[in-house]
């Protein structure tokens, strides 16, 4: 009989180990994170202390995790007293650049760094 000339010469693999199955979604989900972080520092301005403040405190009035990983940051930098008014910026940018990128997307962050006019000026209110 003739062979077909589409004829698989030898069988696919189907079953993937699924270990390298793991591996790939942790590297994606590595890379996903590494995006997210430079979308961060492209989007503020860490020079900037009042939107650093205010993120910081929008964060902790509307995120329970962002509350538990200031927590957490305060006391790995053996700070005893949380209250942002007595944090420096390098400090409050720190955590910022190091948290954000995980509440990127939650609405508390979007009205803060999206619905800013530049330069920081104050938005006109509209005329009724």
């Amino acid at each position: 009989p003739p062979s077909a000339p589409f004829a698989r010469t030898r069988p696919v693999e189907q079953k993937s180990d699924p270990n390298a199955l793991m591996s790939k979604r942790v590297e994606a989900a590595t890379k996903a994170a590494d995006v997210s972080k430079q979308i961060v520092r492209r989007s503020v301005n860490f020079e900037d202390d009042k939107l650093l403040r205010k993120l910081l405190d929008k964060g902790l009035k509307y995120d329970r995790g962002w509350q538990n990983a200031y927590e957490d940051y305060c006391t790995s930098h053996g700070i005893t007293d949380p209250d942002i008014r007595h944090q420096d910026r390098d400090f409050i940018a720190t955590f910022i650049e190091q948290n954000l990128a995980n509440s990127i997307n939650e609405d508390w962050v979007k009205k803060i760094l999206w619905n800013q006019a530049p330069d920081g000026e104050k938005k006109e209110k509209k005329e009724k």
